[in-house]
C-alpha cells in the first residue's frame, strides 16, 4: 500500500510513486572508509538508504590509506604525513619561521638562519643569494678590468664581476696596451714606436725630421724627409742642401762663376756675369733684365709707347698705343673699319673715324652739302636742301629733266636731257633742235631755235648746280635766236639752262661756266 501513483518516495528500495525510479531524492551519500579508521574519503562516494560496509557518513580523512592519518589523530612532526589532516597544524620544522623574516623553509626560505635571506629579499652584493633565485649577486656586482701592468688603466677585453675591486683589476677600461705602464690614455708620448697616449698615433709630435743626403756631403734634401726617434742611414738633421745629386754643391762650398751651379746654396752670391746689374736697375739678367744695358727697361718698368718691351714681358708697347684710321682721301677724318695701333699717327692716318666714304674728299662730317648724288655731310641723306621741282628725288641741279618726273634719269641719246623732257615736244619744234653756242661759255649764250619759230617767246632762266636761279629773261627769237648777254660777272662751274615755251613746254640744257 505504499506503491501507488503520486506516492511519496520511501528510502525502501521501491518504486513508490510508479515513475520508474526507485528511492530517487531520498537517499543518503556514504563516503568510502578503506583503511577503517571511521573517516572517509571524500573522493569516493555512494548513495543509499543506509550505510554500506566499508561507507561512513564522514568525508574528512585526507588519506584513506593509512588509518592513523585522520582528523582525529595528533601532528607529529618532521614524519612526513598531516596526520590530523589539518593544514593549520605545523607538519614539520620546516614549516617554522626560523629566523622570523617571515618566511618557512617550505615557503621558500633559503637560508631561515638568517633574516636578509628570503624571496621578498632585495639583492645585495654580499656573497649571498639574499632573494633566494638561485644565483648570487646577480645585477649588483661591478665591473673589474685587469690592470697588468699596474699603471692604473684597465684591459678591456679582461674583466671580472665583483663587488669589490679585486687585487690586479681597476675600474677603468682605456688602456690600449696592458702590457706596458707607459702607454695609457692621456700618457705623455715618448718617442719609443708605441703610441703612449692611445689616441691612434706613434710618436706624434715627439720624432724628429731627417733628411736625406743623398750625395753624402753632410748636407739634407728639404724636399725629402722622414720622421723617426733617430737618424735613419742616409738620412741627416741638416736640411740646406740645395742640389742632392751634387756633393760639391752645399752651403760649405765656395761659388765659382759661370759654372752652371750655385755651388754654395747661397742665391745672395753671384752665381754667374748674368746675376750682375749692368744698367743700374735694380736687376740682373737672371733676375728677368730682357735688356740689362737699358735702365729704363726691367720687368718693374712701366710700359710706355716707344717701340720696347719695357716691362720684359715679351710685349712691346702693349695697352698704351692709340688707335689711327686710315684717312684714304686726306680730307682729315678717318675710316673707322681701317686701323692701326702706333704711338704716334702714321702718315696716312688721323685719330678720327667719322668719315662716311673715305673714297671722297668731298663727303666727312658737316662737309657743305653738295648737290652731286652723294651725301656729303654724312648725315644719311643725299643733296638735302635742293630745289626738286618734280619730286622725283633727284634735285633739279643734276636732273637730267627737272619738270617732269623720272627716277631712272633715263637720256637714250646722251644729250644731257632726259628722255622724259625730250618727248614734251610738238609739231613747231623738239629740244633735240635747240643748241647753245657757246657750251660752254663766258659772257654771252646763244640759244639756237628753229627758224619756223622766229618771232615767238620765249622764258629764259639760268640755274646754278644748287638750284638757285641766276637770271631769268623773256625773249623773242629773232630768227631762230636768243642771246642772252652780260653773263661775265657769274662764277665758274656747272650751270642748268631752262627754256620754256608757251607754258607747257619746258627742257634743260647743261651748261659750263669758264
Amino acid at each position: 500500500d505504499t506503491v501507488y501513483p503520486n506516492a511519496p518516495e520511501l528510502c525502501d528500495g521501491k518504486d513508490n510513486d510508479c515513475d520508474g525510479q526507485t528511492d530517487e531524492g531520498v537517499t543518503t551519500t556514504y563516503y568510502a572508509d578503506a583503511d577503517g579508521d571511521g573517516y572517509g574519503d571524500a573522493a569516493s562516494t555512494t548513495q543509499a538508504c543506509s550505510a554500506p560496509v566499508g561507507y561512513v557518513s564522514d568525508n574528512t580523512d585526507c588519506d584513506d590509506t593509512d588509518a592513523n592519518v585522520n582528523p582525529g589523530e595528533v601532528e607529529i612532526l618532521d614524519n612526513g604525513k598531516d596526520d590530523d589532516c589539518n593544514l593549520a597544524t605545523l607538519d614539520s620544522s620546516a614549516d617554522i619561521d626560523d629566523d622570523g623574516d617571515g618566511f618557512t623553509e617550505n615557503e621558500g626560505d633559503c637560508n631561515d638562519t638568517d633574516p636578509d635571506i628570503n624571496p621578498n629579499a632585495i639583492e645585495i652584493c654580499d656573497g649571498k643569494d639574499n632573494d633566494c633565485n638561485g644565483q648570487t649577486d646577480e645585477g649588483v656586482t661591478t665591473t673589474y678590468y685587469a690592470d697588468a701592468d699596474g699603471d692604473g688603466y684597465g684591459d678591456p677585453a679582461s674583466t671580472t664581476q665583483s663587488c669589490s675591486v679585486p687585487v690586479g683589476y681597476v675600474s677603468d677600461n682605456t688602456d690600449c696596451d696592458d702590457s706596458y705602464d707607459t702607454v695609457y690614455p692621456n700618457a705623455p708620448e715618448l718617442c719609443d714606436g708605441k703610441d703612449n697616449d692611445c689616441d691612434g698615433q706613434t710618436d706624434e709630435g715627439v720624432t724628429t725630421t731627417y733628411y736625406a743626403d743623398a750625395d753624402g756631403d753632410g748636407y739634407g734634401d728639404a724636399a725629402s724627409t722622414t720622421q723617426a726617434c733617430s737618424a735613419p742611414v742616409g738620412y741627416v738633421s741638416d736640411n740646406t742642401d740645395c742640389d742632392d745629386t751634387d756633393a760639391n754643391v752645399n752651403p760649405g762650398e765656395v761659388e765659382i762663376l759661370d759654372n752652371g751651379k750655385d755651388d754654395d746654396c747661397n742665391l745672395a752670391t753671384l752665381d754667374s756675369s748674368a746675376d750682375i746689374d749692368d744698367d743700374g736697375d735694380g736687376f740682373t739678367e737672371n733676375e728677368g733684365d730682357c735688356n740689362d744695358t737699358d735702365p729704363d727697361i726691367n720687368p718693374n718698368a712701366i710700359e710706355i709707347c716707344d717701340g720696347k718691351d719695357n716691362d720684359c714681358d715679351g710685349q712691346t708697347d702693349e695697352g698704351v698705343t692709340n688707335t689711327y684710321y686710315a684717312d684714304a682721301d686726306g680730307d682729315g677724318y678717318g675710316d673707322a673699319a681701317s686701323t692701326i695701333q702706333s704711338c704716334s699717327a702714321p702718315i696716312g692716318y688721323v685719330s678720327d673715324n667719322t668719315d662716311c666714304d673715305d673714297s671722297d674728299d668731298t663727303v666727312y662730317p658737316n662737309a657743305p652739302e653738295l648737290c652731286d648724288a652723294k651725301d656729303n655731310d654724312c648725315n644719311g641723306q643725299t643733296d638735302e636742301g635742293f630745289i626738286d621741282t618734280d619730286s622725283d628725288g633727284v634735285p633739279d641741279c643734276i636732273d637730267n629733266c627737272p619738270t617732269v618726273s623720272n627716277t631712272d634719269q633715263a637720256d637714250a641719246d646722251t644729250d644731257g636731257i632726259g628722255d622724259a623732257c625730250e618727248g614734251l615736244d610738238n609739231a613747231e619744234f623738239t629740244f633735240k633742235e635747240v643748241s647753245i653756242i657757246p657750251n660752254p661759255f663766258n659772257a654771252v649764250i646763244n640759244i639756237q631755235l628753229p627758224v619756223q619759230l622766229s618771232n615767238e617767246t620765249f622764258r629764259i632762266t639760268l640755274y646754278d648746280i644748287t638750284g638757285k636761279m641766276i637770271r631769268h629773261e623773256e625773249k623773242e627769237a629773232i630768227q631762230g635766236r636768243i642771246t642772252m648777254e652780260r653773263l661775265e660777272g657769274i662764277e665758274q662751274g656747272l650751270y642748268l639752262l631752262r627754256i620754256s615755251y608757251k607754258d607747257t613746254r619746258s627742257g634743260f640744257k647743261r651748261l659750263v661756266k669758264l
